[in-house]
């Protein structure tokens, strides 16, 4: 195979990843999407049918029915009210999976002085689990403080506690708000923030 194909084939592989992503996340948000003009949570999805070219709307059917075959979404056939998708308890792990992958920590433009600390403390025996939310830390924008102890300007609770909760370490997980912080003007440049209070 030459190298051009199979870089066709990757490019493909990961749009077909990405629009079966989106079907899940799209899922998961409406709670169950029907497939029918009579429902007011189908007007949104049906435009990922609608509003593109034949080719578009027809690697949307196919994922819908990859991830029919995969056991991950359920298509509910009902002439009454019309069709609509369901996840299943393998979708919505995988929808959890996406939104833990997917998370970010939205800024505002001006920061209202608190500072938000995650302090851990995990077994050894679950040192794969630590290393992931590290990195998730750290991939947020969070800033090591101290070895276990991450700082970060920002409102990002719902993250923290989604993101323990997810790899189940929540009980070695603890949230602080804090309104000063010994070397903060350290701190402060790090994010930019010397400017602002």
């Amino acid at each position: 195979m030459e190298y051009h194909e199979y870089m066709s084939k990757k490019v493909k592989n990961v749009a077909k990843k990405q629009i079966a992503k989106e079907i899940i996340k799209y899922v998961a948000m409406t709670g169950g999407v029907a497939l029918c003009f009579t429902a007011p949570t189908a007007i949104p999805f049906l435009g990922i049918f609608l509003c593109r070219n034949t080719d578009e709307r027809n690697r949307y059917m196919r994922s819908l029915l990859m991830l029919n075959r995969r056991g991950m979404l359920k298509i509910i056939r009902d002439v009454e009210r019309g069709n609509s998708l369901q996840l299943t308890r393998r979708g919505n792990r995988e929808a959890r999976r996406v939104s833990f992958l997917d998370m970010h920590i939205d800024r505002p433009k001006k920061w209202d002085g608190i500072w938000r600390m995650v302090m851990f403390d995990i077994p050894q025996k679950r040192r794969g689990a630590r290393a992931v939310f590290r990195k998730k830390l750290r991939d947020l924008g969070f800033l090591p403080y101290q070895k276990s102890v991450f700082v970060f300007p920002f409102p990002c609770e719902r993250e923290v506690r989604f993101a323990a909760e997810y790899l189940s370490m929540q009980p070695y997980v603890q949230y602080i708000e804090v309104c000063k912080l010994d070397k903060e003007s350290r701190v402060r440049k790090e994010f930019n923030l010397l400017k602002q209070q």
